[in-house]
């Protein structure tokens, strides 16, 4: 089923009959997510009918979009690029995990501003996978120390992105989100951007089998072609996943471009041609 254009699992009965209460089915994002919504029946509609919401023109007009537009701003929901929007601005991004949810955490920050970076990592204890998201939030907006500067968020949890700008009313982690929210009131200019998670996720995994199969073969790759493969899938990848969900409606997982950055990756190690790269890139995108 989907909600406001995004995929939704909806809870059934025995029967396979939604579980309605008071006019309004049970619905959930992720499966493994703590969280349910109750949300109207009649905002729930079956996959297929987004098909109907794009025309062919659209379409059409989406993907000339998405392609000359790559490297500018794009929805918050679809993801977003640092392009011309955010040049002048420090940007933050962010990301937390879990081992076990909940489970030993840890946090990733990348801030940039101009010609200034900085990076932080740290362990956080045991927390949920929800927990470490938002905990990346707020030491990232804890490092800066200029409130009066555009700051620009970047997130890929959902959890995170609607409990801070969607309005959800969470029901655990009342505190960290009461301390984010009141950190969110001394900026003059803060915006945040939801982004597709785990994009190139399948990238690393496909490089170290190649680079391991070349070292026998008495190939060894060094770290540096190692790193621009890696580079490369990773920027093929991301620029797929957004212009797939930008012109084909029930795009869900990442598996698609996960397998075309991969694919851009190998071909770089193993120095295909242009047709060669051409099928390989043909045959991973599945869609």
């Amino acid at each position: 089923m989907c909600f406001k254009k995004n995929k939704v699992w909806m809870a059934i009965d025995r029967k396979k009959r939604p579980v309605v209460k008071n006019g309004k089915v049970l619905i959930k994002y992720q499966l493994d997510q703590d969280y349910e919504y109750w949300i109207l029946q009649k905002n729930i509609k079956p996959v297929d009918a987004l098909h109907s919401e794009i025309t062919a023109g659209q379409k059409r007009e989406l993907n000339k979009k998405s392609l000359k537009h790559t490297e500018t701003k794009l929805d918050s929901e679809t993801g977003s690029t640092v392009g011309p929007d955010h040049k002048d601005a420090i940007c933050i991004y962010t990301d937390g995990a879990s081992s076990g949810n909940p489970g030993p955490s840890g946090i990733g920050v990348f801030l940039r501003f101009e010609d200034h970076e900085k990076e932080i990592s740290k362990y956080i204890g045991t927390a949920t996978n929800n927990v470490a998201e938002l905990e990346a939030i707020r030491t990232g907006l804890s490092a800066v120390k200029n409130t009066d500067l555009p700051v620009r968020v970047f997130t890929d949890s959902s959890y995170a992105y609607g409990v801070l700008v969607n309005g959800w009313k969470a029901r655990k982690n009342q505190e960290i989100i009461k301390s984010i929210k009141q950190m969110l009131s001394k900026f003059r200019d803060l915006k945040f951007f939801k982004v597709k998670g785990h994009a190139g996720s399948g990238v690393l995994p496909a490089v170290l089998a190649v680079v391991d199969d070349l070292r026998r073969q008495g190939k060894p790759v060094s770290g540096r072609d190692l790193l621009i493969a890696l580079v490369i899938g990773y920027e093929v990848g991301y620029r797929s996943g957004l212009t797939m969900h930008a012109t084909v409606a029930d795009y869900h997982t990442s598996g698609a471009w996960t397998a075309v950055g991969a694919a851009a990756a190998v071909g770089r190690l193993l120095g295909l041609d242009d047709m060669q790269l051409c099928h390989a890139l043909g045959i991973a995108e599945y869609h």
